[in-house]
């Protein structure tokens, strides 16, 4: 699915949030080098892309969308699966962060 079709069917977007202090442990010492396989998974999966992030204050961000609503749940497997890795990995993220683009979605999920 490209892009203009998941404006029509409601994208989702979250952000992984890297320790860039870990992660340089582990041997990671970019951004780039966490995000580019991640975004070779989720292009071959056309589950989503990798649409930007940054770094600063310690940290790499990486911005996601997922481009549909029938991959929410894909979405909420791969949060599953990150979290379920997240005590292995050799650098901590802080989390994902899930946003949701469409106002009348916001709702749905509750407040934390």
């Amino acid at each position: 699915m490209n892009r203009e079709g998941a404006a029509v069917m409601g994208s989702v977007f979250f952000e992984i949030v890297v320790n860039a202090s870990e992660a340089a442990e582990a041997g990671l010492e970019s951004r780039d080098e966490i995000e580019d396989p991640l975004a070779e998974a989720l292009t071959q999966s056309e589950l989503g892309e990798v649409t930007g992030g940054g770094g600063g204050s310690g940290v790499y961000v990486i911005d996601v969308e997922i481009f549909s609503e029938e991959n929410v749940e894909a979405a909420l497997d791969l949060y599953r699966t990150i979290a379920g890795e997240r005590a292995r990995l050799d650098y901590d993220i802080d989390g994902v962060v899930y946003k949701v683009n469409r106002l009348d979605w916001q709702d749905r999920p509750g407040m934390v």
